[in-house]
């Protein structure tokens, strides 16, 4: 436990010195904050302090101990109250146990050994009730964070808690600075050590009174303000508040932890609402640094709807990779997360996270580069960059450079020079009215060598390449969907939109329109 605090009430001064040093009271956990020789005083000393024991002397003028003892016990604050007694006053002291005094002492026996023997019975009851009081309050706070209607014994139980602490209080929402699920598999299992907080520095002026383990590596900590402040001191010693709980947060997990704070609220019974908004909020923390304190008023209520944009990004990002191009994919991937972040629209990052991640893979096997799952399980820190979404960006862009790279080393071996001119041309030029004659001639040889080249290198013509190239082209100009068919067809080349239906059909195996439809059904499902 934390140093008890003590009262002294005594009309007379020599009694007040003299217990105050019979024994030295900060060696045994206890501290005497307050002395006064006036009953109406102690009352007010009583709700300043909070003392969690009273020694008061029975006989006082104006208000004796037992009036005293009665007034002190009808405000429902926790408190032990010893009476300071003579033998004539014996049964009078009995009567004051009886509604609710701790003990009594008898004045002139009174020595060190029997006033320690007092106090560490005092301790220890102390301690039995504080031990049941976090269990009960916390299984309390849990009821109220998940919105649960707290039965009357329990709004008591809150309204005790309030005036006992001055009806002020702070919400924080902790949460583990944990990688993104860019590629989930790579996640790695959530840590399972505790967070106490074992002791507040005393000039932050708050008490804790629970930290809650939530889901998702997150912790509620629930903080009364003890003192009074202006808006400005609130902000500083609530900013210092958080700074002490990262830290503490840091040396006890091994982790750091970005924190959200609530505004301040005088009812405990609106916790579930005060956790709801801050819960949205500290879901946020990959736009920021880690450790971030993030304000309430930072992240916007409502993000307005940013798929369609996230899939022309993508859309973008794939033609320009398919013609290798990885400096535009890098600036693509730049504009869309700056877009995006600028928005602090997190489940857009976190779609354009997947997206790119399908599209890196899908790009990898055609190129016959090793799969993504498998390369990433041979890099073990991966997720090291996945902590904020400005190091994801950075991420995609040096594995999407790297695939490149990767895909011409392998293009370079397996294809001569000649062939390999004649592939970027055709993913360069698509859209043109190619023929192998021009392609040929680019390269100074005969459309014969070059349909034979082409053909003993790769397996398939020329022809069947350029069909191939332009089929992709236009099957992500049909899944974006603001095209219609005969615009595609010219795009990628054909102007018949008819003749352009019947080679997509015989390459994919259903017409333009078929595809289109199937692929909106398909996304309408996985939305």
């Amino acid at each position: 436990m934390n140093v008890i605090k003590v009262m002294i009430l005594d009309d007379e001064v020599l009694a007040i010195r003299h217990l105050n040093h019979l024994i030295p009271w900060g060696e045994h956990g206890f501290e005497v904050v307050a002395e006064t020789t006036y009953p109406q005083q102690a009352l007010e000393l009583f709700r300043k302090y909070r003392p969690q024991v009273i020694f008061a002397d029975i006989r006082m003028p104006g208000m004796d101990g037992l009036e005293f003892s009665k007034s002190v016990l009808q405000t429902d604050i926790p408190v032990h109250i010893v009476l300071l007694t003579s033998y004539k006053e014996f049964d009078y002291a009995k009567e004051a146990v009886k509604i609710g005094v701790f003990d009594y002492l008898l004045k002139h026996e009174l020595n060190p050994d029997e006033l320690i023997a007092v106090l560490q019975r005092i301790r220890r009851e102390l301690e039995d009730l504080e031990q049941k009081e976090i269990l009960i309050r916390r299984q309390l706070f849990y009821d109220l964070l998940k919105g649960t209607e707290p039965t009357h014994e329990q709004t008591r139980l809150l309204k005790n808690e309030g005036k006992r602490h001055g009806n002020q209080f702070v919400f924080l929402l902790m949460g583990s600075n944990v990688p993104i699920p860019v590629i989930p598999f790579m996640l790695k299992e959530p840590r399972t050590e505790p967070f106490l907080i074992n002791e507040i520095p005393f000039e932050t002026g708050f008490h804790c009174l629970s930290v809650l383990p939530l889901e998702q590596q997150q912790w509620g900590v629930i903080l009364a303000v003890l003192k009074p402040y202006s808006y400005l001191q609130a902000h500083n010693e609530t900013m210092a508040m958080v700074r002490f709980l990262q830290q503490t947060y840091k040396v006890q997990r091994g982790e750091t932890a970005s924190v959200t704070i609530s505004p301040l609220f005088h009812e405990l019974t609106d916790l579930h609402r005060i956790y709801v908004g801050c819960e949205r909020i500290v879901r946020h923390s990959p736009f920021f640094d880690k450790e971030s304190i993030i304000e309430p008023d930072i992240v916007p209520e409502k993000a307005a709807e940013l798929r369609a944009e996230i899939r022309q990004y993508v859309s973008r990002a794939a033609a320009q990779l398919d013609l290798h191009q990885a400096e535009q994919v890098c600036l693509m991937i730049t504009e869309a997360f700056a877009d995006i972040i600028k928005r602090l629209h997190l489940e857009a990052a976190l779609l354009l996270c997947r997206e790119l991640a399908v599209l890196l893979d899908s790009f990898r096997v055609k190129r016959g580069i090793k799969r993504l799952e498998e390369q990433l399980k041979e890099e073990v820190e991966a997720t090291g960059n996945w902590f904020t979404f400005v190091q994801v960006a950075q991420w995609f862009q040096q594995m999407f450079s790297e695939a490149v790279r990767e895909a011409e080393e392998i293009l370079n071996k397996r294809y001569s020079w000649k062939v390999r001119q004649t592939m970027n041309q055709i993913r360069e030029k698509y859209q043109e009215a190619l023929t192998v004659e021009s392609l040929a001639e680019e390269l100074g040889i005969s459309g014969d060598r070059l349909r034979h080249l082409f053909k003993q290198e790769t397996g398939m013509t020329v022809l069947d390449y350029l069909i191939q190239i332009r089929m992709e082209h236009a099957k992500k100009m049909l899944r974006d969907k603001r095209l219609k068919v005969y615009e595609i067809a010219e795009k990628v080349g054909y102007k018949n939109s008819q003749y352009f239906s019947q080679v997509f059909r015989k390459m994919v195996g259903v017409n333009p329109l078929v595809y289109a439809e199937g692929k909106r059904v398909a996304d309408e499902m996985e939305n």
